[in-house]
Order: structure tokens, then sequence, then C-alpha cells
């Protein structure tokens, strides 16, 4: 029975603990940064729990014994946390209205506004204005919405940890025991408490959290209007832009005051720095005279640091001097763009301010290197010296060095700024140009890209040139139209040189008599030399300097060196077959066990082509070194022997007189001496005629 009763008692426990409530509102689903203003905690109410752990706080009772000074103060600065986080949430909920009105506001200027009072067209700077508004509206939102996201983060982990404290709450109320007295049931009471006051720390820190979150989200909503009322009214701006020449004067002649300043500064710095190279030196003389004198020392070290100062000083004020003719630059190229005189298309100036853009960073990394390497001066120097006058001076310079630094960090601010609203104006020019505009464009584009490739540099060459007497060395380039044109020239001494061989071999048979073969021999050395003429004359009308192709000699003395053993043994034993004439075209002859007949005798080597059609290409030097076997050198008439088989028991004499018929009917055998057939073996299957 009382098995039963405990097992009665854990079910409708559990059961209420399913049933019952979350310790607070919207606690047990996923909270929602974007919440209406009436799920959220009152302002009364949190006012209400402030003072409730107030007058908690100000009690001073003693733990029941049995419990441990640790939990005590563990629920000491749990109360504590109640007061603090409710007085924060009661700040962020009387914020709260003031965020709404101002979210509210913004919305309703985005609403109201149809347009500027003064007419168009806009001057430039009042254009450059609204962009630059509108890039911090951005920066400002999207610093918003990262905040937003950071308190969405941190109101689920307080959502998880109130969850976990009224967990926590529940076990401590289901370990009290009706009616129970005595020291332990007084620490059980006790710790009941403690975890109240738990659960409502995490509670406080989830309400505080999900106001945080309502005030960054209404923050969101305003910068968001405000962005797009900037958005809206720089895209009236920019359909009326005007950038007249005055305006154009007065910013470059502000950028050549300040071109001046900085050249005046920079002749000052190297003058400083050459000062500071020789108080360096002076130091350095000073001290190998005085020996390891600690006072010669530090002077020598606040000399050098003033030298790397100065070096400093005039490395930064050349790159700001390149900074303002950057600012120049832009300048001229915005009026340019904005005046329709540019050459150059938006695509195109898209790429050179992509460029420029790419510059920027890599400055504004190199700075913020120097910088944190001038951050670390302030403690290396005077580094075991003990010395204040040494760290003392270190100091000084790091501080002169540091504002040296944020000075150029501005001027690049400054450049990426301009840059920025140019690249933005291209684009937009980019967006709104129609297929009429883009085909243009690409046409440009094609021609320039065409221009450029057909003057593209290769490589260049050294040539020597005679002047008055003197032999001067000239680098000429070869570039890609000297290239082709000396293909196109060398082409046409191809198709020349081929047309004249062919005459020259047509001319020697008809008129000189000669064979075939001498013939075709004539019309490939003539093809060769003219093609190297063309070669040399191609060389010379495209002004390509003969030696661009001088690195061309040792890889053919190389190659000469490895294969001109082979190459010169059957170019001469070409030479003594042309001449000789042990084979002919037409010959049927048998070489390194191949027959076949010569279609082809070449300088190199000969073609073969067997009785089944396939040609070989046989080296000349075999034709003299192995046995040839010519079987029409000195008769054009061959005997041919053919064995046939017949079956046994067939008549021997008809079947000599079928074949010998057979033989006199084809067109290919002579008549005198005419065909023969004998009776050459009896075989396994048949007997052999030949």
């Amino acid at each position: 029975m009382p098995r039963n009763l405990r097992l009665s008692a854990l079910c409708l426990a559990l059961l209420c603990l399913a049933a019952g409530p979350l310790p607070a509102q919207g606690i047990g689903s996923k909270p929602s940064p974007s919440a209406s203003p009436a799920a959220l905690p009152g302002e009364d109410a949190l006012r209400e729990r402030l003072r409730a752990a107030e007058a908690e706080l100000q009690k001073v009772l003693p733990p029941p014994a049995g419990v441990p000074a640790e939990e005590a103060h563990a629920r000491r600065e749990s109360i504590e946390a109640v007061v603090a986080l409710s007085r924060r949430a009661v700040d962020e909920a009387q914020r709260a209205a003031a965020i709404a009105e101002e979210r509210k506001a913004a919305e309703a200027a985005l609403a109201a506004w149809g347009g500027f009072d003064r007419p168009a067209p806009y001057p430039i700077f009042l254009v450059d204005w609204y962009r630059d508004a509108r890039t911090t509206a951005r920066a400002i939102r999207d610093s918003q919405r990262t905040a937003e996201r950071l308190h969405a983060t941190q109101l689920e982990a307080s959502r998880e940890a109130a969850q976990q404290a009224g967990s926590e709450l529940r076990a401590a109320e289901e370990r009290i025991v009706p009616g129970a007295a005595g020291p332990a049931a007084d620490a059980l009471q006790w710790r009941l408490d403690a975890a109240r006051w738990k659960e409502r720390a995490a509670v406080a820190q989830y309400e505080f959290d999900q106001l945080r979150a309502f005030n960054a989200g209404q923050r969101v909503a305003r910068r968001t209007a405000d962005h797009a009322l900037l958005d809206r009214q720089v895209g009236v701006l920019r359909e009326a832009v005007v950038f007249r020449q005055e305006d154009l004067d007065k910013v470059l002649g502000e950028l050549g005051k300040e071109t001046a300043r900085v050249r005046a500064e920079r002749e000052r710095a190297l003058a400083q720095s050459g000062v500071a190279a020789d108080a360096v030196a002076s130091a350095e003389r000073a001290l190998s005279q005085s020996g390891d004198g600690e006072a010669g020392r530090l002077a020598l070290e606040k000399a050098r640091l003033k030298q790397e100062t100065a070096d400093v000083r005039l490395e930064l004020l050349s790159g700001l001097e390149g900074m303002v003719e950057q600012e120049i630059w832009v300048w001229k190229g915005r009026f340019a763009f904005h005046s329709g005189k540019g050459e150059e298309g938006p695509r195109k100036l898209r790429e050179e301010l992509g460029r420029l853009q790419a510059q920027i960073s890599q400055w504004q990394e190199y700075l913020r290197g120097r910088m944190e390497a001038n951050a670390a001066l302030l403690v290396n120097v005077g580094e075991g010296s003990g010395e204040a006058g040494s760290k003392a001076g270190g100091a000084a310079e790091a501080a002169v060095r540091d504002e040296l630094f944020r000075r150029a960090g501005a001027g690049l601010r400054r450049l990426q700024l301009l840059a920025d609203r140019w690249r933005e104006e291209v684009d937009e020019r980019i967006a709104a140009t129609t297929l009429g505009d883009r085909a243009a464009e690409a046409a440009g584009s094609w021609r320039d890209l065409l221009r450029r490739l057909w003057d593209f540099e290769l490589f260049t060459a050294e040539q020597n040139v005679v002047v008055d007497g003197k032999t001067v060395s000239v680098r000429r380039g070869v570039t890609v139209r000297k290239i082709v044109f000396a293909l196109l020239v060398l082409l046409a001494g191809w198709f020349a040189a081929r047309g004249i061989g062919g005459m020259v071999e047509r001319l020697a048979r008809a008129r000189a008599g000669v064979s075939s073969t001498v013939a075709t021999a004539l019309r490939r050395w003539v093809f060769v030399v003219g093609v190297l003429v063309s070669i040399l004359v191609a060389f010379v009308v495209a002004k390509i300097p003969l030696t661009a192709f001088a690195f061309l000699g040792g890889a053919i003395a190389i190659g000469v060196g490895f294969g001109a053993q082979n190459l010169m043994s059957n170019f001469i034993s070409g030479l003594i077959l042309l001449f000789e004439r042990p084979i002919r075209l037409g010959d049927i002859v048998q070489v390194d066990g191949q027959a076949g007949t010569v279609q082809h005798v070449g300088l190199r080597a000969s073609t073969i082509r067997r009785a089944d059609g396939i040609e070989l290409i046989v080296p000349n030097r075999d034709f003299l070194e192995k046995t040839v076997v010519n079987s029409t050198l000195s008769d054009r008439r061959l005997r041919y022997a053919i064995s046939i088989g017949v079956d046994y028991g067939s008549p021997t004499r008809t079947v000599r007189d079928l074949l010998v018929r057979m033989a006199e009917t084809h067109g290919g055998v002579l008549k005198e001496p005419g065909p023969q057939v004998y009776f050459e073996d009896f075989g396994a299957d048949a007997l052999q005629f030949t």
C-alpha cells in the first residue's frame, strides 16, 4: 500500500510539472527581437520587482543551520542581480518610447518627402554631400543590424537560463515535505527561497534582454528609414547632376595649394633626415671614442629614434603627395565623365577605379602594420636600461610617428571616399546603359583590345648599328604586328618557292631530258633554298633583327650534336641514290625483308609501297648499307611463281591445261616466254602445282 501511494504521488507531481506555467511570459517559446510592445514587460511590474528586491536586500538574515556560507553568498548575489537588472530594464523601458517616436518620425519623413525645393540641375558638391550621408547612414544601419543579431543571440541564451532556473525551482519545491519541522526542514525552506531568487534573477535577465532586443529592432527600423530617404534623395539628385568648370577649378586650386604645402614639408623633412643621419654618425663616433659609456649609448639610441622618425616623416609625406595627385586625377576624371569628354567607357573606368581601390587597400594594410609596430615601440624602447629618459624619448618619438600615421590614414580615407563616389557613379551609368550603348562600348573595347594586342611587344632584341663609323647597340622590340607581317611574307615566299620549284622540274624534264628522280630532287632543292631566302626577306621587311632568334642557336647546336650523324648519313646516301640511281621510281625492290614498289626517293628517306597498299618509309642509308634486291634494275620483266593446290583424284593433265589457259588470258602475263605449269609435290591435303 505505501508503495502504491508513492507511485500515485510521483504521477501527480509529474502532471503538475507538465501543466504548470513557466516562470515568465514567453520564455517557453523562441524569443522574437521584433516582439510587439504588448508582449514586453511593463514598467510598473519592473519597478514593483525592483522594490521587492531592494527590500529583501536590506534584510540581514543569517542562514539556518546546515546551509554553508557559499550558498548564502549565492543567494545575495541573485538578489543583487535582480536589483541591477531591474534598474537597467526600467531604463530600457523608458528609452523604448523615445526610440519608437524616432522611428515613427523617420518613417513619416520618408513617406512625406516629395522632392527638393530648389530646381534642377544640382551641383556636384551637393550630390557628394548626400552620397556621403547615405554611406554614413548605411554604415550605421549595418552596425545596428549587427547589434540586433547579437541581442537576439543573448536573448536565446537568457531564455534557456531562465528555463533551467525554473526547473531547479520546481525541483526545490518537490523536496519540501508538508508539515515537516526541524533544522533540516528549515534548510530546505531556505534553499527554496534561494532558488526563487535565482529564478527571479534569470527572469530579470531575460526581460532585460527582451527589451534590449526590441529597442535594437526599433533602431534598425529607424536607420533603415533614414537610409531609404537618403537613397531616394540621391536617386533624384543623380538624374540632374552638373559638374561645372568653375567647380573643378575650385577643387583643383585647393588641391594645388595642398600639394605645394606637402611638397614644402617634404623638402624640410628631407633636410631634417640628413641632419638626423649626421647626428647618428656623430653619436656613433662619440660612443666609439668613449668606450661603453652609458650616456653615450643612450645618446646614440635617442639619435637613432629621431632618425627613424625623420625617415618615417619623409616617407609618409611622399605618400601624401602621391595621394593628392591621385585626388587630382579622380576629380579631372569625374569632370570628363560628367561632361562627356572622357575617351574611356564606363567599364574601362570601373577597371581603373578597381585597381585604384586595390592600391588604397594595400596602403591601408601597410599603415596598419606600421602603426602596430609603432605601438610596440613604447614597450621595447629603453627595455633593460632602466633609464626613464630613454623611455620618455621613445614615447615622444612614438607619439610623433603616431600623429604622422593618423594624418596619412586620414588622407587615404579621403581618397577612398572620393574613389567610392566615382565608382558609384560609374556603376549607375553602366546599369542605365541601353543595349545600343553596350554594343557600341563593346565594339570600342574590342577595338582597343585588338589594337593593344596588335602592338603588344613579345620581347626585345639588341641589334648593332653603325652610326658615323661607330657601332651602336640598339634595342628593337618584336611585336605581334611584326610577327604577323613576317609570317605573311614567309607564306608568300613559300608559295613562290613552290611554284618556281615546279617550273624548274618541268623544264628539266622537257628540255634537259633528265629523269624524273633528278627532276624531283631539283624541285626540292629549289624549294628549300626559296624558303630560306623568304625567311631572311621576311626578317628584313618586317624589321625584326636576326639577333632576336639568337637563342635558337643553342638549341640547334644541341640538336645537331645528337642527330647530325644519322641525318648527314641519310642525306649523303640520298645524294648518292639520286646520282648513281641504283633504284628508280617504279622499281620493285626488297630491303630488310620488305618488298614493294619505289614510290618516292627523297633526300633523307624513300617510300616503298607493298603489294597490300601499305607504304614503308625507309632511310636512304639502308639502301647502301644493306643488301637490296632490285628486281627491275636491268630488266623490267619479272617471273612470279604461284603455288596452287587441287584435290586428290583430279586429272593432272586437265589441271595443267586449265592453269596454262588461265595464265595466257591474263593481260599482265607475257606471251614470250609463255607461262609454264609444273607438278611440284604431294601435299597433305592436295596436289601442289606451280
